[in-house]
């Protein structure tokens, strides 16, 4: 049963995954970052963004220096001189694939001047109708230790009840 159930799921998965989406992407009061296939709420100051579908399993990588939908990434900022690590998000993606599935991507820099250690991303996911935070989840990030000046990746499909309607996605990164 639970191998039935785990084709169907990847069959759902790619099947959605073969057409692209708008994504509207918003920062409310309390400062969260929202993705959603949803307008955002009135008055709220959005983003629209067209998401290409997902690229299949082999498929070349974007161009250096390119974001997956072939947008410029922002400047990455220099490795500080303090010793100590410090890491940061400098791209992020949170798509919808399925009804209840989302695609949590990105990637993290150490711009501190010591090396991060068991680098991840918390993902914290808040429900649209009440405000409060439904998910919570830790993803690795590739590689795991981060030397000043580095870059790693994380990418992960969440499947949760939470993502119906506008949740709103939050990451951020930890380390030791």
């Amino acid at each position: 049963m639970k191998t039935a159930a785990a084709a169907l799921f990847v069959l759902v998965l790619g099947a959605t995954a073969l057409a692209g989406q708008r994504v509207y992407t918003w920062q409310d009061e309390r400062g969260v970052l929202h993705f959603s296939d949803q307008p955002p709420p009135p008055g709220a100051k959005a983003s629209e963004k067209w998401v290409e579908p997902l690229e299949p399993v082999g498929s070349s990588a974007p161009e250096s220096g390119t974001s997956p939908a072939g947008e410029a990434e922002a400047p990455r900022p220099a490795p500080a001189e303090d010793g100590r690590p410090q890491v940061v998000v400098t791209s992020r993606m949170a798509s919808p694939v399925a009804e209840r599935v989302w695609r949590i991507s990105g990637e993290v820099r150490n711009t501190g001047g010591g090396e991060a250690r068991r680098v991840a991303v918390i993902v914290r996911v808040t429900d649209p109708g009440q405000g409060t935070e439904c998910l919570t989840t830790a993803l690795p990030v590739e590689p795991a230790d981060l030397p000043p000046g580095a870059t790693g990746k994380f990418e992960d499909y969440l499947e949760s009840p939470c993502f119906l309607g506008n949740a709103g996605v939050e990451v951020v990164p930890e380390w030791n």
